[in-house]
C-alpha cells in the first residue's frame, strides 16, 4: 500500500499514563481529551461547553466515567474536579485535515502527550489514522452504520477505506449546510431596480419564491444604507438609449443554480457604474455573490459534470489507495479546465476612487467576492453589512447576519461597527434577511450535487481499558443519550441543533416527521418574535431569537439531508490525503487571489494549465 501520510503499523505503546496521556492543560486529572479545530467561541464550541459540562456533573459518579476536557484551536481555560483553574494552550489549527495530520504524526513519532482520545476532523480522519491501525472500535455500544442515515453513512465508510462493513470509525457527528443560500433581501431589490433601468427583466413577482420576498420585503426592516456601494451604482446604458441589461431575465429559477447565479452576478457587474459622487471614505466595498467555502463550490459543479454519479474527483480503489482522476482522468481533467476558465471569465471588477482620495482608498465592486473566512470575513458577515445580494455562506451564521446581541458585541467586528450610532439602521434586520438551502443545481450539470459540511467523531484508541471504556461511555451518551440543560428533558441532538444550528444524522433524526416538528417549532417561535423591534432583539439576549436563528440552519441543513436520503441529489465522498488536500488547497488560493480588494492592476488569474501543471508537481512529490 502506497504511504498516504504516515507509515502503516505504527503502534502508539500503551503508556502508563493510560489515564491521562494527553497533555491538556496544568493537571494531572484522569480525563478524555476532546479535540476540535475550532475556537472555543464558535457555535458547535459553545454548545458543546454547556452539553458536556451537564455530562461531567452528572455521570461523575458512574462506573467508566472519565472526566472530558476540550483542546480547542485558541487558548481555554476551565476548572478541575478540585476547583483547580487549569489553562489548556490551543493548538492553533483550524484545518481540521491538519489536525487530523497533527493527531497522525503524534502517533507515528509515538509523541503519546499529543494524542488525544476523541477528534472532531474532517469527514477523512479516519482514513488518514487508520494507517496506525490506532482507531478504536465503538460499535459495541450500538453505535454502527444503521445508527445514521443510511446514504451517509455509507459516504462516511467510503471516507474511511472500510468496504463493506457494519463498523464505522468516520462517525458522523454534525452536519449544516456551509454553502446554504443566503440572500439581503433589500441589496436584491435595489438589483432588481437596476436591472429593470438598465433594460431587463424580473419575473414572477407575484409568485410564491425568493423574487416574491424580495418585493414583500420593500416597507419592511431596513432601508438600503447608503455607506452601501450599492447605494452607488447605477445602469452603464449606452448611447442612442440602448440598455446594457436587455435581454437579461431573472426569474426564482435562476436561484436554483450556481452557474445561472455566477452568470448573472457577473452579467450585472459588467453593466454598472459606480457614480463617483455616490461615495467616500465610509462607502463599503461590496458584490453580488460571495461564497465562504469557495473551492467546495467550484467541485461541486465539477462534479455535477461528470457524467458517472460515482466518480469523483479523488477517489478510492480497490486497494484503497487514492486516485487522482482530478489529473489522471482525461475527461475530469478537461472538465476542470473547461469549468476553471469559465469561473475566470465569473470574475467581473468595478472600481471608482472618491473625490480627493488615492488610489489605495478605491473602492470596489465585484461579481463574486471569495471570503477568507477564519476571523477575518464571512458570508454571513456580508449579508449583515449589506455588501452581498446573495452569499454561499455557512447556515450555522444564521445569527451573525442580522441585527442580534451577539453582532452588536461580535468579538471578531471592529470596533467602529460595534460602536456606529447608526448600528440599528446601517445593518440588516430580520425583515431583511433570507436563508434557504444550498444549491445543488448547476443548470448543464448532469446531476443535482450534495456538499456535506460538518464534521466526524473520531476514537482513538488509547490502549488503555479505563480510558477506552470512557471513551464509549461518552459517545453512546452524546449520540443517543438525553439532558436537561434547559432545565427540560431532551435529546441531546436537538440540544445541539438548538444551541449550534447543527443536526446530527442520525437515522431516527434524518426523517419527513422531524422536518415538520422543527419547522413546526420555527413557526411558532416566528410569531412569538414577530412584534419585537431590532433594538430590543439587539440589546437584550432574547433566548427565543438566538433559538429560531439556529433552528432555522438546523431545518434547512436537515433538509439538505433529507434529499440526499431521497436520493434527490448526488453526495460525493471527499477522500483526502497529503496531495489531494495540496490540490484542493492549490485551487483555494488561486481563488482567494482574484477578488482580493488590493490586487494590483496587473494582477492575472491563473490558468487552467497552470493549475494542472502545480497538481501534477505534487503528485510527484
Amino acid at each position: 500500500m502506497k504511504k498516504i501520510l504516515i507509515k502503516a503499523g505504527a503502534i502508539l505503546l500503551p503508556a502508563a499514563a493510560g489515564l491521562s496521556v494527553v497533555a491538556c492543560g496544568n493537571t494531572d486529572e484522569e480525563k478524555v481529551v476532546f479535540r476540535l479545530g475550532q475556537g472555543k467561541g464558535w457555535p458547535l464550541s459553545l454548545s458543546l461547553q454547556k452539553i458536556i459540562g451537564y455530562y461531567n456533573e452528572t455521570f461523575k459518579n458512574d462506573p467508566d466515567f472519565l472526566t472530558i476536557r476540550f483542546e480547542f484551536a485558541d487558548d481555554f481555560k476551565y476548572k478541575d474536579s478540585k476547583g483547580k483553574e487549569v489553562k489548556v494552550p490551543g493548538h492553533n489549527t483550524y484545518s481540521e485535515y491538519q489536525l487530523i495530520k497533527n493527531v497522525a504524526h503524534a502517533i507515528e513519532s509515538k509523541d503519546n502527550k499529543k494524542v488525544p482520545n476523541i477528534v472532531l476532523g474532517d469527514q477523512s480522519g479516519a482514513y488518514i489514522l487508520n494507517q496506525n491501525k490506532q482507531l478504536l472500535d465503538i460499535s459495541d455500544t450500538g453505535i454502527t452504520k444503521k445508527s445514521f442515515s443510511k446514504n451517509i453513512a455509507n459516504l462516511h465508510s467510503i471516507l474511511a477505506g472500510q468496504g463493506q462493513t457494519e463498523t464505522i470509525y468516520n462517525i458522523p457527528f454534525d452536519n449544516a449546510d456551509t454553502d446554504s443560500l443566503q440572500l439581503n433581501l433589500k441589496v436584491l431589490l435595489k438589483m432588481f431596480e437596476i436591472i429593470k433601468s438598465g433594460g431587463g427583466k424580473i419575473e414572477d413577482e407575484n409568485v410564491d419564491g425568493i423574487i416574491k420576498k424580495v418585493y414583500d420585503s420593500k416597507d419592511k426592516g431596513n432601508k438600503l444604507p447608503e455607506q452601501s456601494i450599492w447605494h452607488a451604482l447605477k445602469a452603464k446604458n449606452g448611447e442612442n438609449s440602448k440598455k446594457v441589461f436587455d435581454g437579461l431575465t431573472v426569474s426564482n429559477k435562476t436561484f436554483t443554480s450556481i452557474k445561472d447565479i455566477r452568470y448573472l452576478a457577473a452579467k450585472f457587474t459588467d453593466g454598472v457604474e459606480i457614480e463617483k459622487g455616490k461615495i467616500n471614505d465610509n462607502t463599503i466595498s461590496g458584490e453580488v455573490l460571495s461564497i465562504d467555502y469557495q473551492q467546495s463550490t467550484f467541485f461541486k459543479e465539477l462534479h455535477a459534470k461528470i457524467e458517472d454519479k460515482n466518480k469523483a474527483i479523488f477517489e478510492l480503489d480497490k486497494d484503497k489507495n487514492v486516485k487522482y482522476n482530478l489529473i489522471d482522468d482525461a475527461d475530469v481533467k478537461n472538465k476542470f479546465k473547461e469549468l476553471w476558465e469559465d469561473y475566470n471569465k465569473s470574475i467581473k471588477r468595478v472600481e471608482q476612487t472618491p473625490s480627493g482620495k488615492d488610489d489605495k482608498d478605491k473602492k470596489v465592486f465585484q461579481s463574486m467576492k471569495y471570503m477568507f473566512t477564519q476571523t477575518k470575513e464571512w458570508g454571513s458577515w456580508q449579508i449583515f453589512r449589506f455588501q452581498s445580494a446573495i452569499s454561499f455562506a455557512a447556515s450555522v451564521g444564521a445569527y451573525q447576519n442580522k441585527i442580534t446581541q451577539f453582532t452588536k458585541t461580535h468579538p471578531y467586528f471592529e470596533q467602529s461597527i460595534k460602536d456606529d450610532p447608526k448600528f440599528l439602521t446601517n445593518n440588516a434586520s430580520e425583515h431583511d434577511v433570507l436563508m434557504l438551502p444550498q444549491v445543488t443545481g448547476t443548470k448543464d450539470g448532469k446531476h443535482k450535487i450534495f456538499h456535506e459540511g460538518g464534521s466526524s467523531i473520531i476514537a482513538i484508541d488509547s490502549k488503555n481499558e479505563k480510558v477506552n471504556k470512557a471513551i464509549k461511555k461518552f459517545l453512546k451518551w452524546i449520540y443517543t443519550g438525553k439532558n436537561k440543560v434547559s432545565g427540560e428533558e431532551e435529546e441531546n441532538w436537538y440540544t445541539i441543533a438548538r444551541t449550534s444550528g447543527y443536526i446530527m444524522p442520525l437515522a431516527s433524526v434524518v426523517t419527513s416527521a422531524t422536518n415538520d416538528k422543527i419547522k413546526g417549532i420555527i413557526k411558532e417561535l416566528e410569531g412569538k418574535l414577530k412584534d419585537k423591534k431590532s433594538e430590543e432583539l439587539m440589546t437584550t439576549f432574547e433566548p427565543d431569537y438566538f433559538k429560531l436563528n439556529m433552528l432555522r440552519s438546523a431545518q434547512l441543513s436537515l433538509e439538505s439531508l433529507l434529499n440526499v436520503e431521497n436520493g434527490n441529489v448526488v453526495a460525493k465522498p471527499a477522500v483526502t490525503d497529503d496531495k489531494s488536500s495540496q490540490m484542493s488547497n492549490t485551487v483555494l488560493q488561486a481563488m482567494i487571489e482574484q477578488t482580493e480588494l488590493d490586487r494590483n492592476k496587473e494582477f492575472k488569474a491563473k490558468t487552467a494549465e497552470e493549475l494542472i501543471t502545480a497538481f501534477e508537481q505534487t503528485k510527484k512529490q
